[in-house]
């Protein structure tokens, strides 16, 4: 009785603690994927900074453009002016462009990896749910209750039905036509 008592209460710590590991690995992963969202959203805010930078850069080129047209005595209209000036325009684009598909590249990144991590988080709380029923039922077996390797007539040969073969549940077993 005593061994019983024993082997039930090892039973529950080992099963508590691997409740209890699992969740605590869902708690974790689910704080680092908290982490890389914030870090892309952060990484998305910068892009956008740098982006807002690059427009600001092209509007300064741009309007230094014209300035040294008319400076020159050449006007705004000039094939030469025009073509520089949509290069500075399409250059300035880019750079923008450039700039925020980066940082939103790098935070769907972050995000892709936090998606996984909570996955990994989840599956380990679920593998630590089944380690602790695992671990009840081996001892439960172990203890012979239930009649783990009896039949459900009590027979002692592991088979439905005691010793008999498997059990019909009211049918019959030929198949004459």
């Amino acid at each position: 009785m005593a061994q019983a008592a024993v082997l039930i209460a090892a039973a529950v710590v080992s099963a508590y603690s691997s409740v209890k590991a699992g969740n605590a690995k869902k708690k974790a992963a689910d704080d680092q994927a908290t982490i890389l969202r914030e870090n892309a959203d952060a990484t998305r805010a910068v892009s956008q900074r740098a982006a807002a930078e690059e427009k600001r850069n092209k509007e300064l080129a741009y309007s230094r453009g014209l300035a040294v047209a008319a400076a020159s005595g050449g006007g705004v209209d000039d094939p030469t002016v025009v073509n520089i000036l949509s290069d500075i325009n399409a250059e300035g684009q880019y750079r923008i462009l450039s700039r925020l598909y980066s940082g939103e590249s790098a935070a769907l990144d972050m995000e892709s990896q936090a998606s996984i991590i909570q996955k990994e988080g989840r599956a380990a709380r679920t593998a630590g749910k089944l380690k602790a029923a695992s671990t009840l039922l081996s001892a439960y077996g172990s203890m012979g209750g239930g009649g783990f390797g009896k039949g459900w007539d009590g027979g002692s040969d592991g088979r439905l039905g005691g010793g008999g073969g498997a059990p019909s549940f009211g049918v019959q077993d030929s198949y004459n036509v």
